[in-house]
């Protein structure tokens, strides 16, 4: 029937449990001092899910911002100047 066709999932990396990646990941989060990591995400890859580059190091890096949007350059550096006047340096 139909729920022999739905795949388990792994509770940890979210894939389905054959091709899951969790034993490859760190054991903790690695938290980056003095830094934060701001991913600015095309919406094409926020469609792949689990299976895109961010999901990956949201299970590996500590205190990640992703924004999910189709910047242009100058939009960029407007973002980066927006983080920075708070006191927190993105790169």
């Amino acid at each position: 029937g139909w729920e022999a066709m739905v795949r388990e999932h792994c509770g940890g990396c979210e894939r389905p449990k054959r091709v899951c990646i969790c034993t490859s990941l760190p054991p903790q989060k690695v938290l980056l001092e003095n830094t934060r990591l701001l991913i600015i995400q095309h919406p094409k890859e926020r469609e792949k899910r689990t299976y895109g580059t961010v999901p990956i190091l949201n299970l590996c890096i500590d205190d990640v911002t992703v924004i999910t949007a189709f910047l242009r350059g100058s939009e960029i550096r407007e973002q980066k100047r927006g983080n920075r006047s708070k006191g927190r340096r993105t790169y």
